[in-house]
């Protein structure tokens, strides 16, 4: 299996879907170590992540449509989501840690390489029902 053609934009979101729930983990397990790292991850949050983030990280492997738009929407929003709690931390001079920002960044990437036209293509139904 390649990561020619169509296949390659909905993998490689994939692949970053999985990093976001990589660094949703990191951000729990250095708050709760108790090391004085800064983060706004909790396990509840982290838990609801999982729960979103894995469907949709099969979905764009298996390249489907119902994949693509759910990533959109989740990704779209909490991307808006987590930018206010930047913004509000940041004016009640709250702390903020890498994995705050990191959390942000991975977000990013994953709305672009979404909105990339070969990973629409790539979600897009086969017009050939036998592919």
């Amino acid at each position: 299996m390649s990561l020619q053609g169509p296949a390659r934009g909905p993998r490689v979101a994939a692949a970053v879907v999985l990093v976001f729930a990589l660094v949703t983990w990191t951000g729990v397990w250095f708050s709760s170590a108790g090391n004085g790292a800064v983060s706004s991850m909790q396990p509840p949050f982290a838990l609801a992540v999982t729960g979103v983030a894995l469907p949709i990280m099969i979905g764009l492997w298996l390249r489907k449509q119902w994949a693509y738009w759910l990533g959109l929407i989740a990704a779209g929003w909490q991307f808006v989501s987590h930018a206010l709690f930047l913004v509000v931390s940041m004016a009640t001079q709250r702390p903020l840690g890498v994995l705050d920002w990191s959390f942000e960044m991975v977000l990013a990437v994953f709305l672009v390489v979404l909105l990339l036209p070969a990973t629409r293509r790539g979600c897009a139904p086969s017009p050939n029902p036998a592919e």
